[in-house]
């Protein structure tokens, strides 16, 4: 079954880090509301390096990977992974979507939802 974007924590988070003045600052909430954001292209997104080589766009892609990655850990996630080939694995899951000019927000969303372990989904047991 494909992901859907919804109002949950993986898309919400997605959107507002990459909305925020203060975060990623990529687009303008009153130019693409959430429901919209979700066909919103990598290609279309400011940080995208759109005439330039398979290299620079990889490198805009870990430069700018890590600090939303920094994000969404700071911001969203309560369990923190300690495992270094987890973390790196997340961590290029998110770069190779940032990669790609045909993927989606919603792409993204499917990556940091099925990467990261939020607050709602931590086994207590």
């Amino acid at each position: 079954m494909p992901y859907t974007w919804k109002n949950n924590i993986a898309c919400t988070a997605v959107y507002k880090i990459m909305e925020r003045d203060d975060r990623m600052n990529q687009f303008e909430a009153i130019v693409i509301p959430f429901d919209d954001a979700k066909s919103l292209k990598i290609s279309d997104l400011p940080f995208f390096p759109s005439a330039s080589s398979a290299d620079v766009a990889e490198r805009a892609a870990k430069q700018f990977g890590a600090t939303f990655f920094k994000f969404v850990a700071q911001d969203y996630v309560v369990y923190a992974e300690t495992s270094t080939e987890r973390v790196r694995d997340m961590f290029n899951a998110i770069v190779n979507v940032l990669m790609n000019p045909n993927k989606t927000l919603l792409d993204l969303a499917e990556i940091v939802d099925s990467k990261l372990i939020f607050s709602d989904e931590r086994d207590e047991g």
